[in-house]
C-alpha cells in the first residue's frame, strides 16, 4: 500500500496533493480503469457529498475522469454517507463515492468507494488504484456529465430508515438531534419527525464551512445540555458525513459506544435476534463489555479498529452486529455498512 488511501479511503487537507479536482480527475480515471480491469466495462456511478464547499468541484473532477473511463455519473448531491451505500445498492450501481473526510473540519475532504452490495472496497481494490495512479498518473479528457438524482436518493433512504421501525414508535417523545451542520441535516429530523417525535435540532443550519464546528458526534456536551434544559427523552449527535451515533439519556448523560453495543446486544440476545450471541467490536473496546455479554450469555470478539474491519468480520463469521467505541455501528441485516 503506498501513501494515497489510508484507514477509510482518502483523505486530506483541501487544496492539497490528494484533494483537488486535477488529482479527483486523475482518482476518476483510474478507478474506472480497474473496473474494467474487473470486467466491467460500463454502468452507473452514484456519488454523494457532505456540506462541505469543496465537494461540488471535486465531484466534477471525478465525474470527468470517470466519464473519460466510460462510466455515467449520478449525482446524489448532500446525503449520508449511508445514503451512498444504500443508494448504491439500490440502484444496480457499479461502484457509489462518497465525499466527505468524516468528523474533520470543512478545511479537509476526502473519497469513500462502496462496492455495488453496499459494503467498503477492499485493501486489494485500493491497492490497484494506488498502482494505475502511480504508473499513469491517469487524467481526464472528457466533460463532466451528471444526472442529478438528489430527490430521489433522500426519499429512498427516508423510506428505507423509517421502514425498519414501527409506524409512531417515537410519538410522544422530544429528542435533541446535532446533525453537525453535514450531511443528515436533511435525512434525520425527516426521519425523526416521520416516526412521531418532536424535536429541538442544533447543528442544522450548514453553510459549507462549519460542518463539525463546536457541533455534532466530536463535541455532545451541546446536545447532551440542550436535552437538559429542555427535559428531552433522548438526544443524538452525528458527525459530518452521518456514519457515526452518539447518544445522551434523558438526564444529559453521554453514552460511551461501548454502552450502546451492550444495550442493544442484551436486548438482542432476550429477544433471540443476536446471531451467534456474538457482537464484533474491536481492540478499542473495554473489558466491562466482555463481562456484560459474558454474563448473558453472550461473547465479543475483536477486530482492528475501522468499520471496515468490522462488518468484514460479520460477514465471514454470519454475525448481525458490531461496532467501535466512537460510535459507529453495523446492523448487517439493514445495511452492510458502518
Amino acid at each position: 500500500r503506498g501513501q494515497i488511501f489510508g484507514t477509510d479511503g482518502i483523505r486530506g487537507r483541501v487544496g492539497g496533493p490528494l484533494v483537488n479536482p486535477d488529482f479527483a480527475a486523475c482518482l476518476g480515471t483510474a478507478v474506472g480503469d480497474v473496473l474494467k480491469k474487473q470486467g466491467v466495462t460500463d454502468g452507473e456511478i452514484v456519488i454523494g457529498r457532505d456540506t462541505r464547499k469543496s465537494g461540488a468541484a471535486l465531484r466534477d473532477g471525478l465525474t470527468m475522469g470517470l466519464t473519460t473511463a466510460g462510466f455515467s455519473c449520478v449525482d446524489l448531491g448532500v446525503v449520508p454517507t449511508p445514503a451512498v451505500a444504500l443508494n448504491t445498492m439500490k440502484c444496480g450501481a457499479v461502484l457509489g463515492v462518497a465525499l466527505t473526510a468524516s468528523h474533520n473540519p470543512a478545511s479537509d475532504n476526502g473519497f469513500k468507494f462502496f462496492q455495488g452490495c453496499g459494503r467498503k472496497v477492499d485493501n486489494a481494490w485500493e491497492g490497484e488504484v494506488e498502482s494505475l495512479l502511480e504508473e499513469t498518473g491517469g487524467g481526464a479528457t472528457v466533460p463532466a456529465s451528471l444526472e442529478n438524482r438528489h430527490a430521489e436518493a433522500v426519499e429512498t433512504y427516508c423510506q428505507f430508515v423509517s421502514s425498519q421501525f414501527p409506524v409512531g414508535l417515537l410519538k410522544g417523545l422530544k429528542i435533541v438531534v446535532d446533525t453537525a451542520n453535514g450531511g443528515t441535516s436533511e435525512t434525520t429530523p425527516r426521519v425523526l419527525r416521520a416516526l412521531g417525535a418532536e424535536l429541538l435540532q442544533l447543528g442544522h443550519e450548514p453553510d459549507g464551512f462549519n460542518i463539525n464546528d463546536g457541533v455534532g458526534s466530536e463535541y455532545p456536551a451541546a446536545m447532551a445540555e440542550c436535552v437538559a434544559a429542555g427535559r428531552a427523552d433522548l438526544g443524538l449527535a452525528h458527525d459530518g458525513d452521518g456514519d457515526r451515533l452518539v447518544i445522551s439519556d434523558e438526564s444529559g448523560h453521554v453514552l460511551e459506544g461501548d454502552e450502546v453495543l451492550g444495550i442493544v446486544a442484551l436486548d438482542w440476545i432476550r429477544k433471540g435476534l443476536l446471531a451467534e450471541r456474538t457482537v464484533v467490536g474491536t481492540v478499542q473496546c473495554n473489558a466491562g463489555l466482555d463481562a456484560t455479554l459474558k454474563k448473558a450469555g453472550g461473547q465479543l470478539v475483536r477486530t482492528e479498529v475501522g468499520d471496515r474491519p468490522v462488518t468484514r468480520r460479520m460477514f465471514e463469521d454470519g454475525l448481525n452486529f458490531g461496532g467501535e467505541p466512537s460510535g459507529h455501528f453495523v446492523f448487517r441485516d439493514c445495511l452492510p455498512t458502518g
